[in-house]
């Protein structure tokens, strides 16, 4: 992986405020949510778990589950639909509730937030159909909430190539394949195998002093940076390009180098390292580690760490 150099400037001998690091998890929080599969045709369905978690560890939340059926119209900045977002308006609720549920893609999920022509008011001008990002997809928000948090899945749906020739679909059908989530396959602490929290069982820990300064190494399998076919405008042709994997940190306590750590399309390392200072406070600290792919796939883990005097 790329290695960059950063040079500290001291002004004044003093550290600007910048509250609490995203990664420090002081109450109830939706860390992410796995879907499976991570894309899907419209008309499809996807099973969920939720990483919900407070301070305590994983919550087996009773959460409540929604569809946004609004069009984003291309002048909204925000990834979801005003309507959806802001206002609340169109959102569909599901029957079932809780960590796990099945939620059924809507047939015109292609219309809502792909390329194909979105539905029009009778008198209204025609609106202009959803762009690609930069992997050549689209994709279904899913509401989640969990108390007074909130938040949105994005689901990745397989729409057709617009504005294209006959052969150029051909060709890219059968060269793209679906998007599978990644996994992580180990975490090392300080060079030894730390395992995850499994539920059910008694959980495996790993003493840390206090003030501790600890090296952490996650892994994931070979198969999780997929490649995958996509059409580039620029050259207009069908390319195959790299998945870039991210690795987002949460804890319970003490103070993380990075709180997001990953790797480029050029980068073909299996593994991404972190720096993490333990609490002063003895105690155990909850670890949270999720692992997403820039395609939508994700997947995660927690572990436990108690830190001695």
């Amino acid at each position: 992986m790329k290695r960059l150099l950063f040079i500290a400037v001291v002004l004044a001998g003093c550290k600007p405020d910048l509250g609490s690091p995203t990664s420090l998890v002081t109450g109830l929080r939706i860390l992410g949510v796995k879907t499976e599969p991570p894309e899907v045709s419209p008309g499809m369905e996807v099973k969920t778990d939720l990483l919900a978690v407070d301070p305590s560890g994983r919550m087996a939340a009773q959460a409540m589950w929604s569809l946004c059926l609004a069009h984003k119209p291309p002048a909204e900045n925000n990834v979801v639909a005003n309507d959806c977002g802001q206002q609340n308006k169109q959102l569909e609720p599901l029957m079932e509730s809780g960590p796990r549920v099945i939620v059924p893609i809507p047939m015109n999920a292609c219309a809502l937030n792909g390329p194909d022509a979105p539905p029009t008011k009778m008198g209204e001008p025609p609106v202009r159909a959803r762009d690609a990002d930069v992997t050549g997809g689209y994709y279904q928000p899913i509401e989640v909430k969990v108390g007074a948090v909130r938040a949105f899945v994005l689901e990745r749906i397989s729409c057709n190539l617009p504005n294209v020739s006959v052969d150029v679909v051909k060709e890219f059908q059968m060269r793209y394949k679906p998007n599978n989530n990644p996994a992580f396959a180990r975490l090392l602490v300080g060079g030894l195998e730390l395992p995850a929290v499994v539920e059910g069982q008694s959980p495996v820990t790993v003493n840390v002093r206090a003030g501790q300064a600890v090296a952490f190494e996650a892994f994931w399998s070979p198969e999780s940076r997929e490649t995958f076919a996509v059409y580039d405008v620029t050259r207009q042709a069908v390319v195959d390009r790299p998945e870039e994997l991210t690795v987002s940190w949460f804890a319970t306590g003490g103070e993380f180098d990075r709180d997001r750590t990953g790797t480029t399309e050029a980068d073909t390392v299996a593994s991404i390292t972190n720096a993490w200072v333990a609490p002063l406070t003895p105690g155990p600290v909850r670890l949270w580690i999720v692992l997403r792919d820039n395609r939508g796939g994700l997947d995660f883990r927690e572990y436990l760490i108690t830190v001695g005097t």
